[in-house]
């Protein structure tokens, strides 16, 4: 596919569709994400294009990413899949019922299914149990530090038949998949890392986390593209971007928190423990 260089404003509407790039300043609706149409699931779930309801968008896309000193900054109220595996679930009475092993997305980039890891000893024994995403609440001050809520007992989630992640449906991909998946850029050999993806408060991916650029993963940037410029993983095959390196270098960086400040992200001063939590790499300009 061609894809022409964009440059100032005209690049960042690509990239990041709805943030409003000024205080006060009127955010930008997100672009088409492709031509896929509203329909729903034999299960009854619906699969909603990224931007079917425009106002919509703009909303679920502001509390998803905002713009501060220059960064793209991952709202508190996000969802990060990332961080959402191995986050814990509770029931109503608050007891731990298992945790997030993995996320079941339908072809639109919506969150169908989340995959709870229940019984077994320190993660050996147990198995894994979908339920339905949109059954999970989710707390939390910051969109590392999650945990769901879901309005069932550890005895109904140990009777249920276990998930195979084997047997997925037609359109169906586990975030798995994505994470950590290499990611081929447009018009050039140049690889680089699928490292998230980005959900609003419905589950629906507004945005993928790419890392590229450096040597050995030192000098690396990382930006959120949005997520209809994302191909669908093809097993032992990188996922085809429809961005160039170009595209990836004039956009700003992305970070997990606004306290990783310009000088972080360039790596002066050693490495930044702002935001690092987790076993997370501070991204650096390229």
């Amino acid at each position: 596919m061609k894809n022409p260089l964009l440059t100032g404003t005209a690049l960042l509407t690509v990239l990041l569709p709805a943030v409003a790039f000024a205080a006060g300043a009127a955010p930008v609706a997100p672009s088409a994400g492709g031509s896929m149409s509203n329909s729903t699931s034999a299960a009854g779930r619906a699969q909603v294009a990224p931007n079917a309801d425009a106002a919509q968008g703009v909303q679920a896309a502001q509390d998803v990413i905002t713009q501060s000193n220059g960064l793209a900054v991952i709202s508190d109220s996000a969802l990060s899949a990332r961080y959402l595996r191995g986050a814990s679930v509770v029931g109503n009475d608050n007891q731990k019922l298992g945790s997030i092993d993995d996320i079941v997305f339908d072809n639109s980039g919506r969150a169908q299914l989340a995959l709870i890891s229940v019984g077994g000893v320190a993660g050996i024994g147990g198995k894994d149990v979908g339920v339905n995403f949109s059954d999970l609440t989710f707390s939390g001050t910051t969109a590392k530090e999650k945990t769901a809520q879901l309005g069932s007992s550890a005895d109904k989630l140990k009777a249920e038949t276990a998930f195979d992640k084997q047997k997925l449906a037609s359109g169906q991909v586990l975030a798995s998949s994505y994470l950590g998946s290499s990611v081929k850029l447009a018009a050039s050999d140049d690889n680089g890392k699928l490292s998230d993806l980005i959900l609003d408060e419905k589950g629906q991916a507004r945005y993928a986390a790419i890392d590229f650029g450096g040597v050995l993963g030192v000098g690396n940037k990382r930006v959120a593209i949005d997520y209809s410029k994302v191909g669908q993983p093809i097993k032992d095959q990188p996922i085809p971007l429809q961005l160039s390196k170009a595209d990836l270098n004039a956009a700003p960086s992305f970070v997990y928190s606004s306290d990783e400040t310009t000088s972080s992200i360039l790596g002066i001063g050693g490495n930044s423990s702002s935001g690092s939590s987790n076993g997370e790499s501070t991204p650096s300009r390229y």
